[in-house]
């Protein structure tokens, strides 16, 4: 056989030739890849049907889709089947032309790029369906991820029976833009259980509207990434939204009464809003030592926040609620507490935190005693320990009508800087109770309205801090309270020491210092109640160290006089002070008395000053000259 034999220049040639037609069919064939459309009009139909499309193929993970506008007035579904691939380049969907464009997803889908429904259109909508427990994905941190525009529609079912539904992007970011998210039960559906439609990414809503048609207290929505809304509404009976990202801001986000919670629990979260917020809840779950972290700032004036709920998977960790702002408690809203049920997971030791970091918790919407809780699982109650305090070295507070830190299986610690503020009025009752340290930094601030015959108590089977009656009457209704700072009565505040059965001892701290400022004192002397003549100190530093000064300026004595009570006996009020000043004629309820205390703090008695024979020829001489003055007037009358 004879070969035949080419120049080399026509090979090459042949080369050439040969590559060139593989671009043109590799270039002819992407380009029928990616330019599918619906080619039935107006009649809807399944997406796995190849004739359906134009050109004839089934759009897959190389393809983008159009879904063609619908003509006004009518609706067009195209069912996302579960013989369709699953995964798509592109989709396109922008009804312009006053119909309803509908793809039904009956099974999951993931879009690699970015996708827009509505596309600031209102002639038209554009519309998404997930059925129950599908899953959609759009998009990347790099290329955007699912906008909903105006006439653009995201609508989650859930069947009868409990089922998630999920927007699962991982990366994507969802934005609502003057569309709508619906999260619906299906006609024939008659949902009985909860469900939760979960957006597995960041979440952004600057307009639109989440609409909620489910049986009140059923539905759940849940944002993985980090949430921000700066406008839009939440209608309906949403449950609960749960916040999973590290930063999320609420911002003229109209969401009525809803609970949101931060349950990221093993990653500190924030939250900052300008608007009141129907509740909070706070979930926690790291491991032994963790602190998990979260803070809540409210920006707004007037801005309130419904319940605040403490909850801990494990007992390792500490779930600490930090201030950014000021935050009030709403009316009607319960105190902060811990779950009554279902948490921790195991026994152990639950671990809370409040750190107002300067700041005041305000919970005075709330008539009630604080009374900081143990968590409970149905089968066992765990030791729970609550600290409050102000970190950053600058003073914060916590206010409400009254505080009991005396309940079982709790362990209540007050730090630096902190002051307990107790407002409650008449007969309102103060337990500091026995577990755990108080700080002698802090303070506890009574400022409430009782009288002196109804008068708020105070009660404490450990060392407090700073004691300060601001306003109204505190009474001390024990035989003993130390306090391991100073004590102040100030304009307004009455101060009672009648502990019960017994005079109240009150020992303050070394170096620490008494003061009243137009205050008012209230103790009993003589009797078995009362305080005996030179006998027991009231005030007094605790005998180690060098003591403090005591400050009377406007005092006023309020003293019950029981058996062998005398103005001629003397009684050692304060001891132990140094450097103090002596006062005279201070005012006393006791009839033609004023009391005088000198400077080692002893109390006695002397006849109230009576004006000097000058004095009184003065104040005659004055009403003379009224008088006088008074008949001219008269009779100058007559001539006018």
């Amino acid at each position: 056989m004879k070969t035949k034999t080419y120049p080399i220049h026509q090979l090459g040639l042949g080369l050439r030739n040969l590559a060139i037609g593989a671009l043109w069919l590799s270039l002819s064939l992407t380009v029928r890849a990616t330019a599918l459309s619906w080619n039935e009009g107006d009649t809807g139909g399944t997406w796995s049907t190849a004739g359906n499309w134009s050109p004839a193929a089934v759009p897959g993970s190389t393809d983008t889709a159009t879904l063609t506008d619908v003509s006004s007035g009518t609706t067009r579904t195209v069912v996302y089947d579960t013989g369709a691939s699953g995964s798509l380049l592109g989709l396109t969907m922008t009804e312009l032309s006053g119909g309803t464009n509908i793809l039904d997803l009956q099974k999951n889908l993931a879009i690699t790029n970015a996708v827009s429904l509505g596309g600031g259109s209102t002639n038209g909508t554009d519309e998404v369906i997930l059925e129950p427990g599908i899953s959609l994905t759009v998009g990347s941190t790099a290329n955007g991820g699912l906008t909903i525009g105006a006439g653009g529609l995201l609508e989650a079912n859930v069947s009868s029976a409990a089922n998630t539904d999920t927007y699962g992007s991982t990366s994507g970011l969802l934005t609502l833009s003057g569309g709508e998210i619906e999260m619906t039960n299906p006609a024939s559906g008659g949902a009985t259980g909860a469900f939760q439609f979960t957006i597995g990414t960041a979440f952004t809503i600057s307009s639109g509207t989440i609409d909620v048609n489910a049986t009140a207290g059923s539905a759940r929505l849940q944002a993985n990434g980090n949430f921000t809304a700066t406008g839009g509404s939440l209608e309906g009976p949403l449950s609960q939204f749960n916040l999973v990202g590290a930063t999320n801001s609420i911002s003229n986000f109209n969401t009525g009464a809803t609970v949101f919670s931060l349950n990221n629990t093993t990653t500190s979260q924030s939250l900052t809003t300008n608007q009141s917020v129907g509740g909070l809840q706070l979930l926690a779950g790291g491991g032994a030592g963790a602190v998990i972290t979260k803070t809540l700032t409210m920006t707004g004036s007037g801005t309130t926040i419904g319940n605040i709920t403490f909850g801990d998977s494990t007992s390792t960790g500490t779930l600490k609620l930090l201030l950014g702002s000021n935050v009030t408690l709403a009316t009607g809203a319960a105190l902060p507490t811990a779950p009554a049920s279902g948490q921790p997971t195991s026994a152990g030791t639950v671990n809370f935190t409040i750190d107002t970091a300067g700041h005041v918790l305000d919970l005075t919407a709330n008539t009630g005693v604080w009374t900081p809780n143990a968590a409970k699982n149905g089968t066992f109650t765990s030791t729970t320990t609550w600290t409050l305090n102000s970190s950053g070295g600058t003073p914060g507070s916590i206010r409400a009508t009254g505080f009991n830190l005396a309940t079982a299986s709790t362990v209540t610690t007050v730090g630096p800087n902190m002051t307990l503020e107790s407002t409650g009025g008449n007969s309102t009752a103060n337990n500091l109770g026995t577990s755990g340290t108080i700080d002698p930094t802090s303070t506890f601030l009574y400022s409430g309205n009782a009288a002196a015959a109804t008068a708020a108590t105070l009660v404490s089977g450990r060392t407090i801090g700073n004691l300060a009656v601001q306003n109204g009457a505190l009474n001390v209704n024990q035989a003993s309270l130390t306090a391991g700072g100073g004590v102040a009565v100030s304009t307004g505040g009455n101060l009672i020491l009648n502990g019960g059965t017994t005079a109240a001892t009150l020992t303050l701290g070394s170096g620490q210092n008494f003061t009243v400022n137009s205050g008012a004192l209230t103790f009993a002397l003589g009797s078995a109640t009362g305080l005996a003549n030179g006998s027991t100190e009231i005030f007094g530093n605790n005998g180690t160290g060098s003591g403090g000064t005591f400050t009377l300026t406007g005092l006023t004595l309020d003293i019950t006089q029981g058996t062998g009570f005398s103005t001629s006996n003397t009684y050692q009020l304060l001891a132990n002070f140094s450097s103090s000043t002596a006062v005279s004629n201070i005012a006393t309820n006791i009839a033609g008395f004023d009391a005088n205390i000198d400077s080692t703090g002893l109390l006695s008695f002397s006849p109230a000053a009576v004006p000097e024979p000058s004095t009184w020829g003065l104040m005659f001489i004055g009403l003379g000259l009224l008088a006088l003055r008074s008949r001219r007037q008269v009779g100058w009358s007559k001539f006018c």
